[in-house]
């Protein structure tokens, strides 16, 4: 029983270990291949799939020229946590390739051409073709040919397009675009020549796709009011602004104006108040003489007042002897007429000497009113220096206000401008995805015409036949469109999802257009979503319907109906390529259409 338990446990064990060890790897695969297609991204690599087995990186697709192969996978092996990579590269060194792409800014020229000759012969074909810039990408090094001539009659009939993009190889030469002109004898000029088809339609062609762009128009139109809006609230506010600095001013000079009026006041109050202290110094001093002077008549009363007492007393003195010496009585009453004498000059004196002291009393009562006015005018004056301090502290605190308001103005003008910017760069934004939107439109509008042309007389030529075979004969030519679009590119997912990569949108707007055409010609369309033989069954079942179902999506956002389009999802079940190799199981990983009679 022990034995049973101890190699259950070390099973359970094992089991844990190699569960934790598989969910590390499939992190650490994952971890890797975004790591790889981020570094990718940033190197601008274009249309490469990332396999990773492990810690090895895998790198598959084409490349035209031997340094952009090793820069690729130099890019991979220096990602962090990546061994390898393994080169699973297509080169095709020394192949020349073109590709011109016209828009209403001018020519922009990109591909390998064999000599610098031909170089300068296709960028004075560019010249003739645009009136805008010609942008010179191209690199020399490629094989010769007789594909130059013809990507420079190519570049020639870009002369008559508004807007279009020129393909050309050693073997094959598509121009599509748009034009003014006559669509239909451009077309019929480029098909006559061996090796060359074409795809141009006039601009007043309608289909579906038209509605997003005139709702794209329709938002950009929406924010050119929100910008007009905002530049008339901005002048608005400017107005505004120059209100409140000329009110500012204004109270500036009023301010200035009252301080100078201060000033004079102050001045003037200085100089009165100083002639009133002067006045009230030489008032104070009269009346300090007039204080002298009564100091001086008060001590000469007080002397007279103590004669007067002294000659009571003598009087007494004389009257008390007479009563005893009736002999001296004449004599004491000589002496008492001289003595009464006296008295009259010296109450004579004391009369006047009472009215100086009366009169100083007037005097230091008006003085004292005098001293009492002044008093009164230095309380006004302050008083009026107060509210004049009070008047400047109010003026300021509103001039202070009114800055306050004007940062305030200038803040929010600041801010309105940053709007205008930011809205300005989200136009530019909706202005470039329309330009780019409007020329994939352009290239599948051009698919669609061409389509229906020749679906058009393959029905026509077949129903002479056989009106069993006009139908069959429609849904091959389809099928076969379809095929060539495929042969040069590939739908591709990012690693592991059903996320459609941003690479692939030019080729799925080509085939939507394929879908368009056949849809209406009574074609429904089976989409195939393929996988290699990578992980389980079960997964792979799942996620090739759900890359078949994205691709369905796309096309019936963009108008293709719903009942023309059959999404399946067959796994690792159809595989076209071999398993055990990069080729083949990138092969594998596809997405098919077969086109047949509804």
């Amino acid at each position: 029983m022990r034995s049973l338990l101890i190699t259950g446990v070390l099973l359970l064990t094992l089991l844990t270990f190699y569960s934790a060890l598989w969910f590390k790897s499939e992190t650490i695969e994952d971890d890797i291949t975004n790591r790889v297609n981020e570094d990718l991204n940033t190197a601008d690599a274009k249309d490469i799939d990332i396999d990773v087995d492990g810690r090895h990186v895998t790198l598959t697709g084409v490349v035209y020229d031997a340094a952009t192969e090793d820069a690729y996978l130099e890019t991979a092996n220096s990602t962090y946590g990546a061994l390898g990579p393994i080169d699973g590269l297509t080169l095709r060194d020394g192949m020349g390739f073109l590709k011109a792409v016209k828009s209403p800014d001018g020519i922009t020229l990109t591909g390998a051409v064999p000599s610098e000759e031909a170089r300068i012969a296709l960028l004075e074909a560019a010249t003739s073709g645009t009136e805008g810039t010609v942008t010179d990408a191209m690199t020399v090094g490629a094989a010769a040919g007789a594909w130059t001539e013809e990507a420079g009659f190519g570049i020639a009939q870009m002369a008559g397009l508004t807007t279009g993009t020129l393909s050309a190889t050693s073997d094959s030469y598509t121009l599509s675009g748009t034009t003014d002109g006559d669509a239909t004898a451009l077309s019929a000029s480029l098909n006559e020549r061996a090796g060359w088809q074409s795809f141009v339609s006039a601009p007043n062609r309608q289909i579906d796709m038209d509605g997003q762009i005139n709702a794209l128009e329709s938002e950009l139109s929406g924010l050119e009011g929100q910008v007009e809006t905002l530049t008339a609230d901005l002048g608005a506010r400017d107005e505004t602004v120059a209100g409140l600095t000329s009110e500012r001013d204004t109270l500036a000079a009023s301010l200035t104006a009252m301080t100078l009026l201060r000033d004079d006041a102050v001045e003037q109050t200085n100089a009165s108040t100083a002639e009133l202290v002067a006045q009230r110094d030489a008032l104070a001093t009269d009346l300090e003489s007039a204080h002298v002077k009564s100091g001086v008549q008060s001590d000469t009363i007080a002397g007279l007042t103590g004669e007067n007492d002294a000659l009571k007393q003598s009087l007494a003195t004389v009257t008390s002897e007479r009563d005893t010496a009736r002999t001296d009585l004449e004599n004491l009453r000589a002496s008492l007429d001289d003595t009464q004498s006296s008295t009259a000059s010296l109450q004579a004196l004391l009369s006047e000497a009472q009215g100086q002291v009366a009169e100083r009393d007037v005097i230091i009562e008006g003085l004292n009113g005098e001293v009492t006015d002044l008093k009164d005018q230095l309380t006004t004056q302050t008083a009026s220096l107060n509210a004049g301090e009070q008047d400047d502290a109010a003026l300021r605190a509103q001039i202070a206000e009114q800055s306050g308001m004007i940062e305030t103005l200038t803040s929010d003008v600041a801010a309105r401008g940053e709007t205008i910017l930011r809205l300005q760069g989200e136009n530019d934004t909706l202005a470039k995805d329309v330009d780019a939107k409007t020329a994939m439109v352009a290239e599948r509008d051009a698919t669609v015409a061409a389509l229906e042309t020749s679906l058009a007389s393959a029905g026509s030529e077949a129903t002479t036949t056989s009106n069993v075979a006009a139908p069959a004969a429609m849904a091959a030519q389809c099928s076969a469109r379809a095929g060539e679009i495929l042969q040069n590119a590939q739908i591709n997912f990012a690693s592991g999802t059903a996320n459609i990569r941003d690479a692939s949108v030019p080729t799925l707007e080509r085939l939507t257009g394929i879908a368009l055409a056949c849809g209406g010609s009574g074609m429904s369309v089976e989409i195939g979503g393929h996988t290699d033989s990578q992980g389980s069954d079960e997964n792979n079942q799942q996620l090739s319907e759900r890359r078949a179902q994205a691709v369905a999506q796309f096309m019936t956002d963009r108008g293709v109906p719903a009942g023309t389009l059959q999404p399946v999802g067959f796994g690792e079940a159809q595989p076209v390529g071999d398993n055990e190799t990069v080729e083949g199981r990138q092969a594998n990983r596809r997405i098919s259409f077969e086109w047949q009679v509804r």
